[in-house]
């Protein structure tokens, strides 16, 4: 009921006659119609209209193909062995976004967003409540977790990437905050730049293994088990990637985007685009929205629910006591990695899931505690 109530609001209030002069650009393999629908269906009850592109690795996905039906989107499918040159999905998405805003620079857009789909919902229309006018926006995740103390983000910037651990970006980022590149808003002009930029850092990066190579299929294969990124070369050898959340960071932080545009940054805890997956405390309120900007308040105030993946969830409570719980608090308008937080997914199938959906948390999914 409270799905078939978004549709038919969207219907009414102009959903399918214009589109604002926003666009939206993501891509999926393999993800459940729930995912996706959670994401269309989360937009669209923003009363949103910007136009979404999302490209699809999947080709004859027709139970995807009824949702974005439904939900006034595009699938675009493409053969991704023809991407090979340009690294795995999460790094040859920049070249199928940098070619879409190629073709559109005379469209009028106004603002886009890069946007993961399996794990993003909204809460708000984002252009709105962004608002980027100039260069780009990107997702800060929280400081409680530096880039130094992450143990993941050390291996992406050290030994899966060999030019990074030779030019010691890792010591260089230590003491900054992670940035998340599965979100990241901004003008048409400041996204190609910034799509260029990732692309041109893949290339400088990666690693070649010729097919006469000993060993070069085995070690290709061990590399792909331990997350390594690899893909076909064109004489059949193997190309070796770096990831491109240390792409993305390395060029955030080293200045080499703000170069050529203005960067700004959206902190978890404080901006409208909130990253959740290791937030220390997660605020819901009353109304099952999650809120930013709550941090000014005492340990006292916090009354954890549960804790998975590092965030603790602060309970709904009664509207009365909302001013005290977080007295500033503002609905976030972006909501990523809420997939992490098992309050946040039980909300998401309430809201959107179907009957006889189970949505799952990212950790029940791949079987992790």
């Amino acid at each position: 009921p409270i799905l078939l109530v978004v549709v038919l609001l969207y219907i009414v209030g102009g959903g399918y006659a214009n589109q604002e002069t926003h666009l939206i650009l993501g891509t999926q393999k393999g993800l459940l119609v729930h995912e996706v629908r959670t994401f269309l269906a989360s937009l669209r009850s923003t009363g949103s209209r910007a136009e979404v592109i999302i490209f699809s690795a999947d080709h004859n996905r027709s139970d995807l193909e009824e949702v974005f039906a439904i939900f006034d989107a595009s699938i675009v499918y493409y053969n991704e062995s023809e991407y090979n040159l340009f690294g795995p999905m999460n790094l040859h998405r920049f070249k199928l976004f940098r070619d879409k805003l190629e073709t559109i620079q005379s469209a009028g857009y106004q603002q886009v967003l890069f946007c993961d789909v399996r794990d993003v919902l909204f809460q708000s229309d984002p252009f709105l409540a962004l608002s980027v006018s100039e260069g780009i926006a990107v997702a800060l995740e929280p400081v409680s977790l530096l880039i130094g103390q992450c143990d993941i983000h050390l291996r992406w910037l050290t030994d899966e990437c060999p030019p990074y651990k030779a030019e010691g970006v890792a010591e260089a980022l230590a003491g900054l905050p992670r940035s998340c590149a599965g979100t990241t808003i901004g003008t048409p002009h400041g996204l190609l730049l910034y799509a260029s930029a990732i692309l041109d850092e893949a290339v400088r990066t990666r690693r070649s293994l010729p097919p006469a190579t000993s060993g070069g299929a085995a070690w290709a294969a061990a590399a792909a088990q331990e997350g390594r990124a690899t893909t076909r070369g064109p004489d059949g050898g193997w190309l070796v990637w770096c990831n491109d959340q240390a792409m993305h960071n390395a060029l955030v932080w080293s200045g080499r985007l703000a170069s050529q545009m203005p960067v700004a940054g959206l902190a978890a805890e404080t901006s409208l685009l909130v990253t959740v997956g290791t937030l220390r405390r997660v605020h819901i309120s009353p109304d099952g929205e999650v809120l930013s900007d709550c941090d000014d308040l005492g340990d006292g105030h916090v009354q954890p629910l549960l804790e998975r993946g590092g965030a603790w969830v602060e309970a709904p409570h009664d509207k009365e006591e909302d001013s005290e719980q977080c007295r500033h608090g503002k609905v976030a308008a972006l909501v990523h990695q809420y997939d992490r937080v098992p309050e946040l997914v039980r909300l998401a199938q309430t809201l959107y899931g179907a009957p006889g959906e189970v949505f799952e948390t990212f950790h029940e999914r791949h079987g992790l505690k």
